[in-house]
Order: C-alpha cells, then structure tokens, then sequence
C-alpha cells in the first residue's frame, strides 16, 4: 500500500470517529451522488475514496433500496481502524 496523501488520511479520520457516506449505485441522473448522514468531512474527493476502497481501508457494508434507486453505504475497515488507532498520536503521516 502507498503512503497515503494529507486528505486521504483526514478522510480516514473521518470514517474512524463514525463517519459513513451513501452512495447511489443505480443508473441514472443520480448515480455517483454522496450522502453524509452524519456532518460532511472538511474535504471530500471521490478519487480519495476510491483510493481507500481499493488499499481496503474502507469497505461497502450495505445497499438500500429507496423509491427504487439503489444506494451503498461505505464504513471503515478493521483494517483501516488499526491503521487509524495505530497511528494516533504521532506526526507520522498514515
């Protein structure tokens, strides 16, 4: 795994203090559109989180149906979690 850059670490952090995002997963004008249930993190890229996805640190836990459109929430990893805690505390960059 690359070290990881400034914002995704701070999107890491995000996902770690409970953070989650929704994303719509149907074709359409919709598809790709994020959800924050909770407060939106400081800066959001999709490439970040796609980036995260692929090193495993987030993963897609479910997918809801709402008025037809398929929506899939994305939550932090085991593995991004012992990532994030073991690291916590130190200038270190992740």
């Amino acid at each position: 795994m690359a070290k990881l850059t400034s914002a995704q670490t701070e999107l890491l952090k995000y996902f770690a203090n409970g953070g989650t995002v929704e994303f719509c997963t149907s074709l359409g004008n919709q598809l790709g559109k994020a959800l924050f249930p909770k407060a939106k993190p400081k800066s959001f890229n999709k490439l970040d989180m796609n980036s995260l996805l692929r090193y495993g640190l987030l993963i897609p836990t479910d997918e809801n149906f709402h008025f037809g459109m398929r929506w899939s929430r994305v939550e932090i990893s085991n593995r991004g979690t012992k990532l994030v805690s073991s690291r916590e505390g130190s200038d270190e960059a992740i």
